[in-house]
């Protein structure tokens, strides 16, 4: 209907997951979020997101049920991956590669199959910097240095501060900073300390501004290791108010659901910020997924919101969300038509936006 033939860029996602550490991951762990904190393959199974995605799969491959399994056993990862790409209609993928880097397949090796860019989360660059026991200032040069090398060539910076702490930002001073990075200097750590992670995050911020390259943070829900109402974007107000930060892009990922209504006031109020579907999409059921772009676009302007799946560890997940996305859009939009809200052709103008023009105008600059 309203998406039909817009070649989709999913504008956030991570790379599967490589053959080794892909047998400690089940297929039904992809489906939740409570994987890592002990959720039972029983309660993933008895999600409508599983229902539905075996349903969608099935249909994909022609088969039932207990023949999925085997039918996607007849095709290698690299097979895999370019099939659910070409299906689902995706032209570019943005990966961050920041989480189990270690234990995925490399950007290079998607890119086989797939226009790629890279987004980079500044924490883990962090985080491999201080192992290499560097004084201070050599420190701070060497993650400046870092940051303009890539900027220029990546689709986006990006923040977890939300699992190292919440959301909250202050200006941290460069003397308490220095403090905090002596206890870890030369150590392989998750990086949580407050100040130095404040300062840091000052530094990338700039240094995004100065590039005109846009800037992710996670927003709302994920797994257990956040604390979900220190996730909530308007913890970030600080940085929305901070005149050196008003040239800087920001993407608040994941929709900040459930605080997907405050993070569209945010997108009405201040021009520079953006909210992205990834993980709402596909993760709620498809009524809590049109809810939830319904609670966005009460407020939030079409040329604000941003598609992308948040795909991880398997292939699956980029092809479930594309075909997720076009479906609830093209249902909502459809609602908006019928109730005289919006043209037809403002409809196929809105579906471009969100799954394509959105994305190319503030990652590509096109």
């Amino acid at each position: 209907m309203f998406t039909e033939g817009i070649k989709i860029i999913d504008a956030h996602a991570h790379p599967i997951l490589n053959e080794k550490y892909a047998k400690d991951f089940p297929f039904w762990s992809a489906f939740s979020e409570g994987f890592q904190s002990g959720a039972s393959r029983f309660n993933v199974e008895n999600t409508v997101f599983y229902q539905r995605s075996v349903i969608e799969l099935c249909d994909f491959f022609g088969c039932a049920e207990g023949e999925l399994a085997a039918e996607k056993n007849k095709l290698n990862a690299g097979e895999l991956f370019s099939k659910y790409i070409t299906a689902a209609g995706i032209e570019a993928v943005y990966l961050d590669d920041g989480f189990l880097k270690e234990g995925s397949r490399g950007i290079k090796w998607h890119s086989k199959f797939v226009r790629t860019k890279h987004i980079l989360r500044i924490e883990t660059a962090a985080e491999e910097l201080i192992e290499k026991n560097l004084a201070f200032s050599d420190f701070i040069d060497a993650f400046k240095d870092g940051l303009k090398k890539n900027a220029g060539h990546i689709a986006a910076f990006k923040s977890v501060l939300a699992y190292r702490g919440g959301l909250e930002y202050k200006k941290a001073a460069l003397k308490d900073a220095k403090s905090e990075y002596g206890p870890v200097r030369g150590k392989k750590i998750r990086l949580s300390a407050r100040s130095l992670l404040c300062f840091l995050l000052e530094i990338a911020m700039l240094a995004a501004a100065d590039a005109g390259t846009a800037f992710q943070f996670h927003t709302g829900f994920g797994d257990c290791d956040l604390e979900i109402h220190k996730a909530n974007p308007v913890c970030l107000s600080n940085i929305f108010n901070d005149p050196i930060f008003s040239k800087l892009n920001i993407v608040l990922l994941h929709a900040g659901y459930p605080y997907h209504k405050e993070a569209a006031w945010l997108a009405s109020v201040y021009p520079n910020v953006y909210i992205d579907l990834g993980l709402a999409v596909p993760s709620l059921s498809n009524a809590g997924i049109q809810e939830t772009l319904c609670g966005i676009t009460n407020l939030c302007p079409f040329n604000r919101i941003i598609y992308s799946s948040d795909a991880h560890f398997i292939p699956e997940l980029y092809y479930l969300g594309a075909i997720s996305a076009r479906q609830n859009l093209d249902a909502f939009i459809k609602r908006l038509v019928s109730g005289r809200e919006m043209s037809i052709k403002f409809a196929h103008k809105a579906a471009s936006m969100i799954l394509r023009e959105n994305a190319l105008s503030i990652y590509e600059n096109k």
